[in-house]
């Protein structure tokens, strides 16, 4: 390759733009999903995921997609071995942030979820608050559970929370308004795409003239599809629920949590 090619090629990484995820996941999407009211949330759902993974201290755990670290936090705070995995610098700065005010020690990495390597070290693994079904293709989401899969011990399992899908369509709703804590409006409008089962969400933040706008796509499987990715990947549906609190699932659940145990 001469000089022309190598700055032509230079200049058509740079202009790449960012996944949705990249510029979603920051301190102003705190803002707008109450980063504290999670937070306070954490101890109890924890609770749930012990009894559901089966573990108890000092287990390994695996967090991924694990945001500012409010579930591996409160995980370390129990006496357990962690090691979150995110994509976000300012998610997991703040994550860092707050574990070394609580004096515990959690392995952070930064990396996509897709290109983990992993290899039967983990007692159980977490992937929770709908971090999964970002990319463009069911491949792509199926390396991610490969790679749980290829994390956990013979025996373990693996806790997936996401929307309800079933559910969610039933009280959709094409148009939103909300304010968050701190007073900023925010603006959220969807769109769900039956063919390739993904849902779309624009999201307008508001704060005092300043206005931010963010483009979501998701992918929302549901159950069979997942038992079907699972078991591809080396793992089985053990049980489901309806939220991190262990309450039934149905088609009135807000969430989907799939509790998944590797064979």
């Amino acid at each position: 390759m001469n000089e022309g090619e190598k700055t032509r090629a230079r200049f058509v990484r740079a202009s790449e733009p960012k996944a949705w995820w990249e510029e979603y996941f920051t301190k102003e999407w705190m803002r707008l999903r109450d980063a504290e009211k999670l937070l306070q949330r954490a101890p109890l759902e924890v609770d749930f995921l012990e009894k559901a993974l089966r573990i108890s201290p000092p287990a390994d755990i695996l967090d991924l997609g694990c945001g500012f670290g409010r579930h591996a936090i409160e995980l370390a705070l129990r006496g357990y071995e962690v090691t979150g995995v995110d994509i976000s610098t300012e998610l997991l700065a703040y994550a860092k942030k707050i574990a070394e005010e609580k004096g515990v020690s959690v392995s952070w990495v930064q990396r996509d979820m897709r290109k983990t390597d992993f290899l039967d070290e983990f007692d159980g693994a977490i992937c929770l608050f709908t971090s999964f079904g970002y990319f463009e293709s069911e491949k792509e989401d199926f390396r991610v559970l490969s790679g749980v899969s290829q994390a956990l011990m013979p025996g373990s399992r693996f806790v997936l929370d996401v929307e309800n899908r079933d559910g969610l369509l039933m009280r959709y709703q094409p148009r939103d308004w909300w304010e968050t804590k701190s007073g900023d409006l925010v603006m959220e409008e969807r769109r769900f795409d039956p063919v390739k089962g993904r849902g779309h969400t624009k999201i307008v933040l508001i704060d005092k003239g300043y206005k931010k706008m963010y483009n979501l796509s998701i992918r929302w499987y549901s159950v069979p599809e997942l038992d079907r990715m699972l078991k591809d990947a080396g793992m089985r549906i053990h049980s489901l629920y309806g939220g991190l609190d262990g309450s039934n699932y149905g088609l009135e659940a807000q969430r989907l949590v799939v509790v998944a145990e590797k064979s």
